[in-house]
């Protein structure tokens, strides 16, 4: 009888524990997952710079790189094998806005604050990762080409890899002269602020990589640097 007291009241502190336990987890908010935006008198600010000169525009739509060293070599080959190698734009949340007016300007468009949606106003960094297309069409060609199939940052001591909170395929169509065309793969990644700042270091304001991944064993990864004159171009960071 004692061990059977025993056991009836060990069973109830376990329930009085359990109750107590979802109570409390029913009791704690959900984490939000909305993304800051840019408020309007920032876009404003913004806009009235993009207003003031198209050479302001020209200068702050994003950060561009390129495998210089496969360009190059897809210039001196005259056989057409060697391909464009891959590239890669970096926007910051100001950047991005830029870009929709740099792109408004190019069809003679105005751009607004009516043209300013949602979408562009979140605070993230947005990276799209461009293929290493081919130059033509051929066996050969296709042999060094790649697609992007996943996009990281990392910094510069190789310590951090900073994985992206959103990725998306893009569609780039490659025109063929005498075949069919093909389409290749890039890849949109989106990054918090606060991985960004994470993949800058301990200072959260050091250079550092954005590394995309390839499908073609030949051409799998290629690193690009972010140095420290690049950083003009991620405006409001």
């Amino acid at each position: 009888m004692k061990n059977l007291k025993l056991y009836l009241a060990s069973a109830a502190c376990a329930l009085a524990v359990s109750v107590s336990a979802q109570t409390t987890t029913a009791n704690v908010a959900p984490t939000s997952t909305v993304t800051p935006s840019l408020t309007d008198a920032e876009v404003s600010n913004l806009l009235s710079k993009i207003g003031s000169s198209d050479k302001w525009v020209d200068e702050h739509h994003g950060l561009y790189l390129s495998d210089t060293m496969a360009s190059l070599m897809s210039v001196a080959d005259n056989t057409g094998n060697s391909p464009s190698g891959m590239s890669v734009d970096v926007y910051t949340p100001q950047a991005w806005i830029v870009e929709q007016a740099f792109l408004a300007q190019e069809k003679m468009m105005p751009f607004t604050m009516k043209d300013v949606t949602p979408d562009m106003r979140r605070n993230v960094i947005r990276v799209v990762g461009h293929p290493s297309t081919p130059v033509n069409l051929t066996a050969n060609g296709m042999g060094y080409a790649s697609n992007v199939t996943h996009v990281v940052l990392r910094y510069t001591k190789k310590s951090a890899v900073i994985q992206p909170e959103t990725e998306t395929p893009t569609n780039q169509t490659i025109q063929s002269a005498v075949g069919s065309p093909i389409v290749m793969h890039g890849q949109v990644a989106e990054f918090s602020l606060a991985d960004l700042a994470a993949a800058r270091g301990p200072s959260g304001g050091g250079e550092f990589f954005v590394t995309l991944l390839g499908d073609n064993p030949i051409a799998a990864r290629k690193d690009f640097k972010v140095k420290s004159k690049d950083f003009s171009k991620l405006i409001g960071q």
